[in-house]
Protein backbone atom coordinates (compact mmCIF):
# COMPACT_ATOMS: atom_id res chain seq x y z
CA UNK A 1 0.00 0.00 0.00
CA UNK A 2 1.17 3.23 -0.62
CA UNK A 3 1.75 6.10 2.04
CA UNK A 4 1.27 8.97 0.58
CA UNK A 5 -1.68 9.55 2.70
CA UNK A 6 -2.56 7.96 6.18
CA UNK A 7 -3.52 4.49 6.25
CA UNK A 8 -6.98 5.32 7.65
CA UNK A 9 -7.96 7.68 4.45
CA UNK A 10 -6.67 4.45 1.83
CA UNK A 11 -9.07 2.33 4.43
CA UNK A 12 -11.99 4.68 3.97
CA UNK A 13 -11.57 5.19 0.04
CA UNK A 14 -11.30 1.48 -0.37
CA UNK A 15 -14.81 0.55 1.76
CA UNK A 16 -16.24 3.37 0.22
CA UNK A 17 -14.93 2.19 -3.67
CA UNK A 18 -16.62 -1.45 -2.47
CA UNK A 19 -19.47 0.04 -1.39
CA UNK A 20 -20.31 2.35 -4.20
CA UNK A 21 -19.60 -0.65 -6.83
CA UNK A 22 -22.03 -2.74 -4.96
CA UNK A 23 -24.69 -0.30 -6.64
CA UNK A 24 -23.89 -1.28 -9.79
CA UNK A 25 -26.24 -3.93 -11.51
CA UNK A 26 -24.40 -7.48 -12.25
CA UNK A 27 -25.46 -7.13 -16.24
CA UNK A 28 -23.66 -3.95 -16.47
CA UNK A 29 -19.87 -5.38 -15.50
CA UNK A 30 -17.84 -6.56 -17.83
CA UNK A 31 -13.72 -7.06 -17.03
CA UNK A 32 -13.15 -7.53 -20.87
CA UNK A 33 -14.04 -4.06 -21.84
CA UNK A 34 -13.37 -0.21 -20.25
CA UNK A 35 -16.47 1.23 -20.71
CA UNK A 36 -19.13 0.01 -24.15
CA UNK A 37 -22.48 0.66 -24.85
CA UNK A 38 -24.48 3.32 -27.25
CA UNK A 39 -23.31 6.36 -25.33
CA UNK A 40 -20.14 5.73 -23.55
CA UNK A 41 -18.68 8.99 -23.57
CA UNK A 42 -21.72 10.00 -21.62
CA UNK A 43 -20.84 6.93 -19.24
CA UNK A 44 -17.28 8.88 -19.07
CA UNK A 45 -18.59 12.25 -18.18
CA UNK A 46 -21.37 10.48 -15.41
CA UNK A 47 -21.03 11.51 -12.06
CA UNK A 48 -22.68 8.85 -10.21
CA UNK A 49 -24.96 6.18 -10.94
CA UNK A 50 -26.73 8.64 -13.44
CA UNK A 51 -23.84 6.43 -15.32
CA UNK A 52 -26.46 3.56 -15.42
CA UNK A 53 -28.99 5.89 -17.32
CA UNK A 54 -26.56 5.27 -20.44
CA UNK A 55 -27.16 1.66 -20.87
CA UNK A 56 -23.41 0.87 -20.43
CA UNK A 57 -21.65 -1.49 -19.21
CA UNK A 58 -17.76 -1.27 -17.76
CA UNK A 59 -15.31 -3.40 -16.18
CA UNK A 60 -14.08 -2.08 -12.37
CA UNK A 61 -12.31 0.87 -13.07
CA UNK A 62 -15.19 1.76 -15.83
CA UNK A 63 -17.73 2.01 -12.61
CA UNK A 64 -15.44 4.04 -10.30
CA UNK A 65 -14.37 6.49 -12.54
CA UNK A 66 -17.75 7.87 -11.59
CA UNK A 67 -17.91 7.42 -8.32
CA UNK A 68 -18.64 11.13 -6.45
CA UNK A 69 -15.92 10.66 -4.10
CA UNK A 70 -12.99 9.73 -6.31
CA UNK A 71 -14.16 12.72 -9.46
CA UNK A 72 -13.97 15.64 -6.51
CA UNK A 73 -10.73 14.53 -5.66
CA UNK A 74 -9.56 13.67 -9.34
CA UNK A 75 -11.05 17.49 -10.34
CA UNK A 76 -9.82 19.06 -7.29
CA UNK A 77 -5.98 17.83 -8.52
CA UNK A 78 -4.02 19.69 -10.88
CA UNK A 79 -3.46 16.57 -13.78
CA UNK A 80 -1.64 16.75 -17.10
CA UNK A 81 -2.58 13.31 -19.32
CA UNK A 82 -6.23 12.40 -18.00
CA UNK A 83 -8.24 11.35 -20.38
CA UNK A 84 -11.07 8.87 -19.48
CA UNK A 85 -9.70 5.73 -21.63
CA UNK A 86 -6.05 5.87 -21.16
CA UNK A 87 -3.44 4.27 -18.27
CA UNK A 88 -3.66 7.50 -16.67
CA UNK A 89 -7.00 7.17 -15.37
CA UNK A 90 -5.69 3.28 -13.89
CA UNK A 91 -3.35 5.17 -12.34
CA UNK A 92 -5.07 8.27 -10.60
CA UNK A 93 -7.74 5.72 -9.67
CA UNK A 94 -4.77 3.49 -8.24
CA UNK A 95 -3.32 6.44 -5.91
CA UNK A 96 -6.67 7.23 -4.59
CA UNK A 97 -7.10 3.89 -3.56
CA UNK A 98 -3.21 3.63 -2.02
CA UNK A 99 -1.74 1.12 -4.97
CA UNK A 100 1.00 0.84 -6.75
CA UNK A 101 0.25 2.24 -10.34
CA UNK A 102 -0.02 0.51 -13.12
CA UNK A 103 3.35 0.51 -15.31
CA UNK A 104 1.38 -1.06 -18.34
CA UNK A 105 -1.11 -4.32 -18.93
CA UNK A 106 1.20 -7.05 -19.42
CA UNK A 107 0.61 -10.62 -17.27
CA UNK A 108 -1.05 -10.40 -14.48
CA UNK A 109 -0.48 -12.22 -11.35
CA UNK A 110 0.58 -10.95 -7.45
CA UNK A 111 -0.74 -9.13 -5.02
CA UNK A 112 -3.36 -6.14 -4.48
CA UNK A 113 -1.85 -3.95 -7.23
CA UNK A 114 -3.55 -1.38 -9.66
CA UNK A 115 -3.13 -4.17 -12.99
CA UNK A 116 -5.11 -6.68 -10.66
CA UNK A 117 -7.42 -4.61 -9.50
CA UNK A 118 -8.28 -3.63 -12.40
CA UNK A 119 -7.13 -6.36 -14.90
CA UNK A 120 -9.89 -8.79 -17.19
CA UNK A 121 -10.74 -12.09 -15.60
CA UNK A 122 -6.92 -13.88 -15.36
CA UNK A 123 -6.41 -17.03 -13.32
CA UNK A 124 -3.05 -15.81 -11.78
CA UNK A 125 -5.29 -12.68 -9.92
CA UNK A 126 -8.78 -14.79 -9.44
CA UNK A 127 -7.39 -18.75 -9.34
CA UNK A 128 -10.03 -21.20 -10.97
CA UNK A 129 -13.03 -18.68 -10.61
CA UNK A 130 -11.43 -16.64 -13.87
CA UNK A 131 -12.35 -19.60 -15.62
CA UNK A 132 -15.99 -20.60 -14.01
CA UNK A 133 -19.06 -19.65 -15.99
CA UNK A 134 -21.10 -19.51 -12.80
CA UNK A 135 -19.21 -16.85 -11.53
CA UNK A 136 -20.03 -13.31 -12.74
CA UNK A 137 -17.30 -10.00 -13.09
CA UNK A 138 -19.24 -8.59 -10.92
CA UNK A 139 -18.14 -10.88 -8.02
CA UNK A 140 -14.55 -11.48 -9.58
CA UNK A 141 -14.68 -7.71 -8.85
CA UNK A 142 -15.48 -7.57 -5.30
CA UNK A 143 -13.15 -10.17 -4.13
CA UNK A 144 -10.29 -7.97 -6.00
CA UNK A 145 -11.92 -5.10 -3.64
CA UNK A 146 -12.06 -7.77 -0.55
CA UNK A 147 -8.45 -7.84 -1.31
CA UNK A 148 -7.51 -4.38 -1.02
CA UNK A 149 -10.31 -3.81 2.16
CA UNK A 150 -8.73 -6.38 4.15
CA UNK A 151 -5.07 -5.14 3.31
CA UNK A 152 -6.16 -1.55 4.17
CA UNK A 153 -8.00 -2.81 7.09
CA UNK A 154 -4.73 -4.71 8.43
CA UNK A 155 -2.14 -1.49 7.99
CA UNK A 156 -4.50 0.10 10.18
CA UNK A 157 -5.36 -2.17 12.22
CA UNK A 158 -9.03 -1.82 12.53
CA UNK A 159 -11.49 -4.46 12.35
CA UNK A 160 -13.49 -5.35 8.71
Amino acid sequence: MLTLELPSLYRKRRHGARDYFLHIPEPRVNLRVMVDGPDYRAHARSYGLDALKCQSVACLAGWLITWPDYRDWLTSRPLKGVTWFNNAQFNHLAEYLGLDQCRDFGPCGGGPTCLNLFASRCIKVDGPLAKHKGISDKIIALRRLDLIVDEADAACGCPS
